[in-house]
């Protein structure tokens, strides 16, 4: 088997978790109106909401002050670990998470939930084998900053990183960081506030995320090719 062929270039993939991995925009609603004593929005006006790009202009739109939000979002993730049995994961990406683990993909969780909810949830569905290792508590604010640290501690090169997430703030994170974003759109926000965002890439179904690793993983083995002709050819023959 030749050099080229022996050549392999895996990536590392960071996944957010609510509405990326696991389907849980329906309990955070049903947190919502038990923590509020909130009227239950209409369909149309959960529609406006997923259009919202900022957290900032959701808050606002129901209500809350950033205090107020930041309270209600501590109390709900604990309120959530007791209910994490009424979240599914969501629909196909079971087999993906498999799929990429197998190929040999590092796999990271960078969450705002809490550490122990994302643990459990991975447990509970058998999907924690497939990561490397598991980022909770992050700050809503604070994404850039954490995708770093991930970089950082795992040593991990930026060129072959991507962050997976469904808001329009994770792909500003992904940007800030100098790394590629894949935004979902079976999540939060709505796919065409996601694509106004102009993510790396616009993933409609779980399986997208396969195609879209492999087309760049492609990419960097000609570029790594070019690279390695080029060093031979400077050393020249033995």
């Amino acid at each position: 088997m030749d050099t080229f062929a022996k050549l392999i270039i895996m990536s590392a993939i960071i996944f957010d978790f609510d509405g990326t991995i696991a389907d849980s925009f329906d309990l955070v609603l049903d947190l919502f109106y038990e923590m509020t004593k909130h009227p239950r929005f209409t369909p149309e006006r959960v529609a406006e909401f997923r259009r919202m790009a900022s957290l900032r202009k959701v808050a606002k739109a129901v209500g809350l002050n950033t205090r107020q939000g930041a309270q209600m979002f501590i109390k709900g993730r604990a309120l959530m670990g007791r209910r994490l049995s009424e979240v599914p994961p969501c629909k196909g990406i079971e087999p993906v998470l498999a799929s990429l683990h197998k190929q040999g993909h590092q796999l990271f969780v960078m969450s705002s939930n809490s550490q122990r909810n994302v643990e459990a949830f991975l447990r509970n569905n058998e999907l924690r084998g497939h990561f490397n290792v598991i980022y909770g508590g992050v700050g809503l604010l604070s994404k850039a900053g954490a995708l770093n640290k991930v970089i950082r501690q795992n040593r991990l090169d930026p060129v072959q990183c991507y962050y997976v997430g469904d808001e329009v703030r994770d792909i500003l994170a992904a940007r800030r960081a100098r790394i590629r974003s894949i935004a979902v759109s079976w999540g939060y926000n709505d796919a065409s506030v996601l694509a106004e965002a102009k993510p790396f890439a616009l993933a409609k179904t779980p399986k997208d995320l396969v195609n879209i690793v492999a087309d760049k993983g492609r990419t960097s083995r000609v570029l790594s090719k070019a690279r390695i002709f080029s060093f031979h050819r400077r050393r020249g023959p033995n």
